[in-house]
This record gives structure tokens, C-alpha cells and sequence, in this order.
């Protein structure tokens, strides 16, 4: 049996563009994550915070992590996200990460997305 936690388009500020230009203002990500545990969290039992990871720590300590740092591209911005969420779920057996970003482009779009996972 496994466990799955799935969280849902949390929005972040980044700098991320190919050109100066792009990168000049901060853009809005959309970041969805599937963290699959090969064991069920104690938390299914006991109802306990503590027998679980919160998710405010985890975009509080992911924010932290990509906020300092200038993107060129979305599939170096995943990789990152992807690589500070396994530092964070540790104990996953299993890490996805789509980071999806709202382009200017002459055509209306609804985004473009980059997947990294295990």
C-alpha cells in the first residue's frame, strides 16, 4: 500500500525570463506537487499535526529556497522546486513536480508547464 499527498497550484512570486527585460518583474508560478509515501503517515491514526508535514512550513521553507535566486528558464526553476521538495518529504518515495507559467504571448494562452519527477 502507498499514500499519496497531492497539493494543488500554490501560486509563487519568481524572477524567471530569458530576456533582462522578462526578468525585470516578478511573474507568478503555478506549482502542483504528487508526493506518494510507501507508508501511510501516522497522522491517518493519530489526527496529529505533528505526525505529518505541514504545508505552510513547506511553502514557507520552498519559497525561501527559490525567492533569492534569478530564473532564465522553466525547466531549471522545476528542477530546483523539484530538488528542495525531496529535501523537504524526506521520507517520499515518490516526487512530482509541474511548474506552470503564464507567458506573454501574442496568442491568448492559459500556460506553459514543465514536469519534473522520480
Amino acid at each position: 500500500m502507498h499514500t499519496k499527498l497531492n497539493i494543488h497550484k500554490i501560486e509563487f512570486p519568481v524572477t524567471l525570463g530569458w530576456s533582462e527585460d522578462e526578468r525585470r518583474e516578478k511573474q507568478n508560478i503555478f506549482v502542483d506537487f504528487e508526493i506518494v509515501f510507501s507508508t501511510q503517515p501516522k497522522a491517518s491514526e493519530s489526527d496529529q499535526l505533528n505526525d505529518t508535514y505541514c504545508y505552510q512550513e513547506f511553502s514557507v521553507f520552498l519559497y525561501d529556497k527559490i525567492s533569492k535566486k534569478e530564473y532564465r528558464l522553466i525547466e531549471h526553476l522545476s528542477h530546483d522546486i523539484y530538488k528542495n521538495t525531496k529535501v523537504f518529504f524526506q521520507k517520499a518515495s515518490f516526487v512530482s513536480v509541474s511548474v506552470t507559467k503564464k507567458p506573454k504571448l501574442i496568442f491568448k494562452n492559459e500556460g506553459v508547464s514543465f514536469t519534473f519527477g522520480d
